[in-house]
């Protein structure tokens, strides 16, 4: 996206997989008529390939100043646990985020698992009970670290008074406090 030619930031839609965007001008409307520009407001639509009436959605908006630092995001298969994750795979490194499948306002209870590159990558977990500890391996496997995340009495991991919990990975697997 740009502003007045300079650079703004971009938006990904990861989920739904391979939905179609529409980007329209909305203030002033773009009608023919030569006061209504520059337009001040656009809409972007977003259309899932199928019209399922339970779909998942994950859109991610990044603020980097320039398209070459912009992330490559891509959606993360959580193969445990009522939750969906991004991976942003940017130069400067990659985040893993992950967050609640459930109604605003309820946590991700039981254990986590899921799979990202084996790569230096920082977690952030999101929708956890607050104050919290956990248990969190990343075991190499065929190119990927496979992540899971338990709740455990004296984990080595705690959650935030939020219900965060953040982690960094290493390339080899090392699991460290965020």
């Amino acid at each position: 996206m740009t502003y007045k030619n300079v650079y703004a930031g971009a938006m990904t839609t990861v989920l739904p997989a391979n939905a179609a965007t529409t980007t329209v001008a909305m203030y002033p409307a773009n009608d023919g008529d030569p006061g209504s520009n520059p337009v001040k407001v656009w809409q972007v639509q977003v259309r899932p390939p199928n019209t399922t009436a339970a779909q998942q959605w994950l859109t991610v908006f990044d603020t980097s100043t320039s398209a070459a630092q912009v992330a490559t995001a891509s959606a993360i298969a959580v193969t445990s646990g009522a939750a969906q994750g991004v991976l942003l795979a940017a130069s400067g490194g990659n985040s893993a985020v992950i967050v609640n499948l459930h109604a605003a306002g309820t946590t991700i209870q039981g254990t986590l698992a899921y799979a990202v590159p084996a790569a230096a990558t920082t977690h952030v977990v999101t929708e956890l009970p607050p104050n919290k500890t956990y248990t969190v391996t990343a075991t190499p496997s065929g190119g990927n670290h496979a992540i899971r995340i338990v709740p455990a009495t004296g984990g080595a991991l705690k959650s935030s008074a939020k219900g965060v919990l953040l982690f960094d990975v290493a390339a080899n697997g090392t699991v460290t406090a965020g």
